[in-house]
């Protein structure tokens, strides 16, 4: 049973923390939502389509050798393909600004349009598409990134107010805000799986990550609380891309690694078991949709190669640098790549928080966090190997982003249970993080803005000056959604930090993880 002391933790834990940092992680994906040109993030023509087809009954698309030898054939209205297909204006070509990409019209006629993310599992294109169904033809693709933006500040609150459950709040959160690239909130602010993917995947890493590392240490509810929001983010993940089911053996087996004897045990009680078996039977599901509709059929992007292993193996391992700074900020259709100055100071400053949190972490944990970096490196070299000869190098950086993000959170875990006297070396390590976390993000929308509105190369090839009054301008007019976000970031982040950093520690107490009712009650 809970002792006299095991209190609901205050003022972190409750469900208000979570409302607080969902509005904080909205609105500025909602102005990379408003700030993007139409179908300006990667293959968000074909998404957005799909989105609308599913959400007026389109379920499923029959696979068909539609788009590159995959995909298959979505019915949407004329208006919606007409704007999208003016896309190839601006898709890798970072010269070119916004003004090209024409606006939908409202010609509602259905046709039949060749879709290369036609066999994709259609519950996150259900949900973002619904909008589409009360708004008119030209404003459909901006209410369903609203959705999705939505979506990815509902998961992302859950990995936040999870890291604010530690014993040391602000340090958690500090240093768990490395994993909120630029690129993962311009992916969450535009009609792609890959952002929600993202996003239930940091949810992921920090609710299992907490309940593992210091469930023993917390009330019933705050625990059932973790358990709960760690079996929907999984829930939630498995079903957005083809690879995610991978993602999730990767991402629980790492988990595990973290545990202690007691929270270990407490996995294997009734109460947990029937959220363990809840998500099985949703990732069980997310299976079938893969097979069924072959969603991970690759397409081809050329006539067919033959390379040994090794040399597949070498070439897919030559381009990992890249890939990462990809999964820091690479804006557009991957034609807007963040100066390296930025993406090298995030790598550093992330090494430096890892490094810290394995002096100061467990034994389990050292190693998960060590796995969960080597897994980054030598899955996509396997995966992008196991293709090439069809496809080419293809692999992008966001596509590891589900793994990436659970280093910097893994390391926030564990600097976030520190000794009751904080240190100076994980409060400034924090500190730094959250600075250079919400700098570069600030930063990086500028970037983003500066590409729509300018281009940013002109016509001979010389890179533009670095300004915001070109020929495209969002609906608040570039200036001000740049000053809108960096005071909406900066000011968000001081007060919440405050809050945070003052917070008392959680309370602590115990359990017995037999007493199957309190865990019943606390989560239900």
């Amino acid at each position: 049973m809970l002792t006299a002391q095991a209190l609901e933790p205050r003022p972190t834990g409750p469900r208000w923390i979570a409302v607080i940092i969902f509005v904080a992680f909205f609105v500025p994906t909602a102005l990379w939502s408003a700030s993007t040109p139409l179908w300006a993030s990667p293959d968000e023509n074909f998404h957005t389509l799909k989105a609308w087809s599913v959400a007026h009954g389109q379920f499923y698309v029959t696979p068909e050798a539609a788009s590159s030898g995959t995909g298959g054939f979505v019915s949407v209205p004329q208006g919606l393909v007409d704007s999208a297909a003016s896309i190839t204006c601006l898709a890798f070509t970072p010269q070119a600004n916004g003004s090209c990409v024409a606006i939908p019209t409202e010609d509602e006629t259905i046709v039949r349009s060749a879709n290369a993310a036609g066999r994709y599992n259609p519950v996150y294109y259900f949900v973002v598409g619904l909008p589409s169904l009360v708004t008119d033809l030209q404003h459909a693709p901006l209410a369903m990134r609203l959705a999705s933006a939505a979506l990815f500040a509902f998961f992302a609150s859950w990995a936040v107010s999870a890291l604010a459950q530690s014993a040391r709040p602000g340090v958690a959160v500090g240093a768990g805000m490395l994993a909120f690239t630029p690129m993962a909130v311009f992916l969450g602010g535009v009609v792609n799986p890959n952002g929600l993917e993202i996003a239930a995947s940091a949810a992921l890493w920090a609710n299992l990550g907490m309940f593992l590392h210091d469930g023993p240490r917390m009330t019933a509810s705050a625990r059932g609380r973790l358990l709960r929001r760690a079996a929907l983010a999984a829930s939630a993940m498995v079903v957005t891309r083809g690879l995610s089911p991978v993602w999730l053996v990767v991402i629980v087996s790492c988990c595990l690694l973290t545990g202690t004897r007691q929270s270990l045990r407490l996995m294997l009680t009734r109460p947990a078991l029937r959220w363990v078996a809840f998500t099985a039977v949703v990732a069980l599901l997310s299976l079938v949709w893969i097979v069924v509709s072959q969603s991970l059929k690759a397409g081809s992007v050329g006539s067919p190669v033959s390379h040994w292993l090794l040399d597949r193996l070498h070439i897919a391992s030559s381009t990992q640098e890249g890939k990462w700074r990809m999964a820091v900020g690479n804006f557009g259709w991957l034609d807007a790549p963040l100066p390296e100055f930025f993406t090298s100071a995030w790598l550093y400053v992330g090494l430096a928080v890892a490094a810290l949190a394995l002096v100061r972490a467990t034994a389990g944990m050292r190693v998960a966090i060590v796995a969960v970096g080597v897994a980054s490196y030598i899955l996509p070299v396997v995966l992008e190997a196991q293709s090439l000869d069809v496809t080419g190098v293809i692999w992008q950086g966001r596509y590891t982003l589900p793994l990436y993000v659970g280093v910097p959170i893994l390391a926030a875990v564990a600097l976030g249970r520190s000794s009751r006297r904080l240190s100076v070396e994980s409060a400034v390590a924090a500190l730094v993080a959250a600075v250079v976390a919400l700098g570069i993000n600030v930063f990086g929308f500028a970037f983003a803005l500066h590409r729509n509105t300018d281009g940013l190369f002109d016509g001979s090839g010389t890179t533009t000056p670095f300004t915001l009054d070109g020929p495209w301008q969002p609906r608040l007019g570039a200036v001000t959604s740049v000053l809108t976000y960096s005071a909406w970031v900066l000011g968000v982040a001081a007060v919440l930090g405050l809050v945070l950093w003052r917070a008392a520690p959680s309370a602590e107490g115990t359990m017995d993880p037999d007493d199957e009712d309190a865990w019943f009650a606390a989560t239900v």
